[in-house]
């Protein structure tokens, strides 16, 4: 074998399995003192330091704003016909994908009857969720393997706010992952990147929009494509063709029950079950 074959190979093999916290230092600690947060929300929750935003915002305010915005485009998506994911009380709602807690922190006041979890893969900002918002919400770190520590059935709702939208590898094997661990009566929530996305992009100033118009993969496959992938990694961007998706969904095992454009910024909010 070839040096070079050879170190690629290695290369893929130690490709990130997850981020460690504070990977740049030998030592850390969770400090009893509040040094890291910058105020509270209406809730009464920290508001964690800038570096933990991810984007979503230039002021506190804009930061607490588009979340609860979100969950409010989500939940509309989700109850489009009468679907309560808190009711009956006892319910498991994880939270997949979920940063510094920028959507979870509007839900707690439903974190008195059920139990909501949130992971993610940035060992940052789990660290700070751990310190700051459990409890009441249960945090956990999880990694690119598809796998998660919950039994067949056990929760009753999951969302993914912006997730499958960056996943490249593994997405199928992440969405049946997600519905082994779904409930029979359970909804899935996932936001991607579609056709309604792009119509809205078109024309419109945005870091998104500005990347799709030089990519050349775009210009090569413009309206040809059932899944696109620009970039790599954590960072890359997938967009779908959404009659395509639709179908792919439905033979992993999905029931489509509602199509909800722009329900997460300029993403499209798909609310899934389980195929009877």
């Amino acid at each position: 074998m070839s040096d070079t074959k050879e170190e690629n190979i290695k290369s893929e093999v130690t490709t990130y399995k997850y981020l460690r916290p504070k990977r740049h230092l030998k030592a850390y600690a969770i400090a009893k003192e509040n040094t890291d947060i910058r105020g509270y929300c209406d809730n009464g929750l920290p508001i964690p330091q800038r570096t933990l935003w991810i984007g979503y915002g230039e002021t506190d305010s804009e930061y607490l704003a588009s979340g609860a915005r979100h969950v409010e485009g989500m939940l509309s998506a989700v109850s489009f016909d009468g679907y309560n994911p808190f009711s009956p009380p006892g319910g498991k709602v994880l939270d997949f994908g979920c940063g510094g807690g920028r959507m979870m922190r509007h839900l707690y006041k439903h974190a008195i009857n059920t139990r909501i979890y949130g992971t993610d893969l940035s060992g940052d900002h789990i660290l700070w969720l751990k310190q700051y918002f459990s409890p009441p919400f249960v945090v956990f770190q999880n990694t690119t393997f598809p796998h998660l520590p919950f039994a067949s059935g056990e929760l009753s709702f999951v969302y993914c706010g912006s997730v499958f939208s960056h996943v490249d590898d593994l997405a199928d094997t992440w969405l049946l992952e997600l519905r082994r661990i779904l409930s029979r009566t359970g909804r899935l929530y996932i936001t991607v990147h579609d056709d309604h996305t792009l119509e809205f992009l078109r024309g419109k100033k945005h870091r998104l929009a500005d990347q799709i118009r030089s990519d050349v993969a775009f210009q090569k496959y413009s309206g040809q494509y059932n899944m696109l992938v620009i970039d790599r990694g954590v960072w890359s961007q997938v967009f779908y063709d959404r009659k395509w998706l639709e179908i792919h969904l439905q033979n992993l095992g999905f029931d489509v029950l509602n199509v909800s454009p722009l329900s997460y910024g300029f993403q499209t909010g798909y609310v899934l079950g389980k195929t009877s």
